[in-house]
């Protein structure tokens, strides 16, 4: 029976957790998750973070980090997302003037010592999408595709689904292309694409039993729901989204 660890990115809760970190991490787990990806430490030390984390019993899979600091600090940012356990870090996004085609290879080559020093950690490197990443460079192909072709042995994807939808693309044949290289991907439903507005996973668009299967095929480690609409996503589309990946069970 094939069955994936289901992780919440933080940013979904982000009001919740600024007020009480300890009793937000307390439902998440509640709630079934096994993990948690991070979008900063909400005020808190990483070691008192570290402490609750494994208190309530909720794994430190990853963290979304500027990548400026991972260029410019290299080493005392990874010293502490080491010490919470992740096992990933992922670039979470980029300002307007690098999203060019030039802008984004430069970039990649920026982060080529940071991928070796992470390497060396056992931490994954990867870059999260959202749409406009699929825009057309100058060379034809997309900024995705030009950036993660720069350094394909360390850097991998986290593809965000819902923004892959929301692009106009196939987030199917997405995970096929970068099999081996996609560890976690972000499990965003839609329900409309024209505007984008996102809903819990299984209520909109993705055809998510199709993509837990090629997930798995492509390596897949762990699936993460994430809304990001900017009204406060409930802690009902939290459970709701946890539920309905977990009992898409499958051989």
């Amino acid at each position: 029976m094939i069955k994936f660890k289901v992780g919440l990115q933080l940013y979904s809760i982000r009001q919740m957790a600024e007020k009480d970190l300890l009793e937000t991490l307390k439902r998440v787990k509640a709630l079934g998750y096994d993990g948690v990806e991070l979008a900063g430490l909400y005020g808190h030390e990483a070691k008192q973070v570290k402490e609750w984390m494994d208190r309530v019993g909720l794994e430190c899979i990853s963290a979304h980090v500027p990548w400026r600091d991972l260029v410019e600090n290299t080493n005392e940012t990874l010293d502490m997302y080491q010490s919470l356990g992740c096992s990933y870090v992922a670039v979470p996004s980029v300002e307007e003037e690098l999203r060019t085609s030039k802008g984004m290879k430069k970039l990649a080559e920026y982060l080529v010592p940071v991928a070796d020093a992470c390497k060396k950690r056992g931490i994954g490197l990867l870059y999260h999408n959202h749409d406009f990443e699929y825009e057309k460079g100058e060379d034809q192909i997309s900024l995705l595709d030009g950036f993660l072709e720069q350094n394909p042995e360390n850097l991998g994807a986290e593809l965000d689904l819902g923004w892959v939808l929301a692009a106009g693309e196939n987030p199917q044949e997405e995970i096929k292309k970068y099999h081996g290289r996609v560890p976690l991907l972000h499990m965003k439903d839609v329900k409309e694409k024209n505007p984008v507005y996102f809903c819990p996973v299984g209520r909109g668009l993705l055809p998510v039993r199709a993509l837990m299967r090629e997930a798995y095929g492509a390596g897949t480690k762990w699936l993460i729901v994430e809304q990001d609409n900017e009204d406060l996503t409930t802690w009902n589309d939290v459970e709701y989204s946890v539920v309905f990946l977990k009992g898409q069970r499958f051989e």
